[in-house]
């Protein structure tokens, strides 16, 4: 189910969502590397894709808005570099079916996600299926179940509001430790955690077999 929510803001997601991730792009990028074959489940408007795509070996982003994905290939086509081996698809993160889905990445990001699935465990189970053995995924994920700032806390009530009237799947009112459970419950490690206590904080984690 595409969230009507994300389908609406497409055009004004990157606006809204900016000085968010400002702290958190770097956390991604200095866990990628030029060897790597990097998906990213659920990759939006590719606010987070297109720093990462040019300093990996392949890209692959993926969401089931196809109005977020127009936006991130938007973006992929004013880079107009031949040289990078990136696409945007539109898919499900929790089953996709496309047969370049089909290789084992070395490093699998999932940004945001988890909190505004129906199933953030089908997510987890789902990158885990496509994960090398020594390979990792990059999880980071503001936690509403967390104290945080007064705007902040009031963007948490709305989402909350949209979600119960259909707007979007779902909102989890996740906690840091909630996250943490939520990942040893599918069989994976937390090879690495940093928590932020933001005005609206977030968990990233480096999590693997």
């Amino acid at each position: 189910m595409v969230n009507l929510l994300w389908k609406l803001m497409a055009k004004r997601y990157d606006r809204q969502f900016k000085s968010l991730y400002k702290s958190i792009i770097p956390l991604i990028t200095g866990s990628v590397s030029y060897e790597d074959n990097v998906i990213e489940l659920g990759c939006g408007s590719g606010l987070i894709s297109i720093p990462v795509l040019s300093i990996v070996k392949k890209f692959i982003g993926i969401d089931l808005d196809e109005k977020m994905i127009k936006v991130a290939n938007r973006k992929l086509e004013l880079l107009d570099d031949p040289s990078l081996d990136a696409q945007f698809i539109v898919s499900d993160a929790s089953n996709p079916t496309l047969d370049d889905l089909a290789m084992k990445y070395d490093k699998i990001i999932v940004v945001n996600l988890l909190h505004v699935v129906e199933s953030p465990s089908e997510i987890l189970l789902e990158a885990k299926s496509m994960l090398k053995r020594n390979g990792q995924i990059l999880v980071v994920d503001f936690c509403h179940g967390e104290k945080m700032g007064f705007k902040y806390a009031l963007m948490s009530k709305l989402m909350n509001l949209g979600a119960k009237i259909g707007l979007m799947e779902k909102l989890w009112r996740f906690t840091f430790s909630d996250i943490r459970k939520l990942i040893e419950k599918v069989g994976l490690k937390i090879k690495q955690q940093e928590i932020f206590h933001a005005k609206f904080p977030f968990v990233f984690m480096k999590i693997g077999f």
